[in-house]
């Protein structure tokens, strides 16, 4: 049997060879499509990565700063209760030294009554003797 090369040879050789530079094409365009969507899934994967990650730091970084702002309103309330304690005993020191005042100026009254009434009396008794002095 001899091979013969006629026109249904080569148009079935041609369909043929057409056939599979079509399959070869529709293969590469899918291998190049699922490759660059396989790279695309990683690209996203990684920034989703990424973004896990700096949620978390994000996340431990707010709890950090809440336990600072926690420790400093703590701070404040001490120095607020300290600052009432201070005012109320300030009002008690201006009450008592204003109190102070007012008995040192009694007192101060009373020793000028005192000193006077001493110098009368002293007064008195100096006449006193000078009367009762014989004159010799």
């Amino acid at each position: 049997m001899a091979f013969e090369l006629n026109t249904d040879f080569f148009i079935g050789a041609g369909s043929s060879l057409a056939t599979a530079m079509a399959g070869c094409m529709a293969f590469m365009r899918y291998w190049t499509s699922s490759k660059a969507s396989n790279a695309n899934d990683k690209a996203q994967v990684d920034m989703l990565e990424r973004q896990s990650k700096t949620i978390d730091s994000k996340e431990a970084e707010n709890k950090a700063l809440r336990e600072e702002i926690k420790q400093r309103d703590e701070t404040i309330r001490k120095y607020w209760a300290e600052i009432s304690d201070t005012r109320s005993t300030l009002k008690i020191i201006q009450a008592s030294q204003q109190h102070l005042e007012q008995q040192n100026a009694l007192l101060k009254e009373q020793v000028k009554e005192l000193t006077a009434s001493n110098m009368e009396l002293l007064k008195q008794m100096t006449e006193l003797r000078e009367s009762l002095r014989v004159p010799r």
